[in-house]
Parts: structure tokens; sequence; C-alpha cells
């Protein structure tokens, strides 16, 4: 056996000493192995899930999905883009429908203190006011949230001298809702009844402000 030879032997040898290492460190896959899942976290066992869709890229169509390609609600969201970059609409969509679930309950909960700092002033009010008949009443409510199906931007306005926007949003929602009086008596409603909801509502924020929190300052079935 010449050197050429042996040297292509303990060439070999090397390569498949370093292969059954790898396999043994990495593991193996086969096929089309679907990869870990990561456990998702979440407060409700009811939560829903969105998986995206595949071969979609969502930050190119963030715009389309809500407005009309061309129309001066898409301009204005380019416009409030130019003054605060970290704005995102699709962040807002999304951030929008956890507001309108939180502040629904915590209405219905007559938790005000909890959901001020998300309302205008008018709503505020208003919401206070309503609070306080029923706890003067005695009612007490009950309710617990089912799920958004609706959430859909009926406008969107831009004013360019004091960079306030406004984003109207439509909610098409369900929860449970029971109402008791001072008595504990059933006043309409009963645990497991579904109440369905309608309720639009604009949020306004003046873009160049610190505070990225945008408030509801109207609301309307």
């Amino acid at each position: 056996m010449n050197s050429s030879m042996i040297q292509i032997l303990v060439l070999a040898g090397v390569a498949l000493f370093l292969i059954l290492r790898l396999r043994s460190v990495l593991g193996t896959r086969q096929g089309f192995e679907k990869l870990p899942q990561r456990e998702v976290v979440s407060g409700r066992e009811d939560a829903e899930v969105y998986e995206a869709e595949e071969g979609r890229d969502y930050e190119d169509v963030a715009h389309s999905e809500y407005v009309e390609s061309g129309s001066d609600a898409e301009e204005a969201l380019h416009a409030m883009e130019r003054v605060d970059s970290s704005f995102s609409f699709d962040d807002f969509v999304h951030g929008a429908r956890q507001a309108y679930e939180m502040i629904v309950l915590g209405f219905e909960h007559g938790d005000i203190n909890e959901i001020a700092p998300y309302l205008g002033q008018a709503v505020r009010r208003a919401f206070a006011s309503n609070i306080a008949k029923r706890k003067k009443k005695g009612v007490t409510v009950k309710a617990e949230f089912i799920g958004i199906h609706e959430a859909s931007v009926q406008d969107v306005v831009f004013d360019h001298e004091t960079s306030e926007a406004q984003i109207t949003m439509k909610f098409r929602a369900e929860m449970n809702i029971e109402v008791r009086n001072r008595e504990n008596e059933e006043i309409r409603g009963k645990q497991g009844t579904l109440r369905r909801l309608s309720d639009t509502w604009v949020f306004e924020r003046i873009m160049k402000d610190s505070d990225p929190n945008w408030k509801v300052v109207a609301t309307a079935l």
C-alpha cells in the first residue's frame, strides 16, 4: 500500500469521526419535521391565538390591511409615521383591541380608576357618572369578555399644525353579563347568556408627545 492510499484512508477516518461527533451533539432531523413550538403564556384560558399566513410580509401590508391604498386615511397614517418614527399602525390596531376589552370590562365592573388613564375628559366624566349612579342604586354587574369579532378602521385624521391624530375604530364583540340589584336579585341577563356589543370609538393622541398612549375621546353605539 503506497503513501497516498494511506493518506486517503486516514482522511476518511477523520471525516467519519467528525460526522459521528456532530450527530451526537446536534442530533438528527428527518424529512419536514416541525420545529419545537414556543410556549405561549396567556392570562386568559380562552385567549385567541393568531398564526401568520405563510409567505406574507406583514410590514408591507399593514396599511392596506385596514385602509384603502392611496386614500386620505393612508396619507394621514404616513404623516403620523413621519412625525413619530416609532409609530406602527399594526401595533396600534392590536393595542386598540386590547384597550377595548380592558375598558369595557373596567366600565362594567365599575372600576373607573383603572381605566381613567386611557379616557379623554368627556368620556371619563360620562363613564364615572354612569358608574356612580349604579353604585348609588346598589346595582352590581358581573361580566366576562368572550371575544372581538370585528375591529375595523372607519376613519383616520391627522392635523399637521397640531400633530393631533384621531383614529376611529368599530368593534363588534360578545360578552357574558349579569346585573343584580341591592338585594342580589337578578335584574337582567343571566350567566351564560351572550350580549352582543357594537361600538364605535375615537382614539386620539398628539404624535409629538413623549407619551405613546392613545385615549378614547368619543364613543357611540
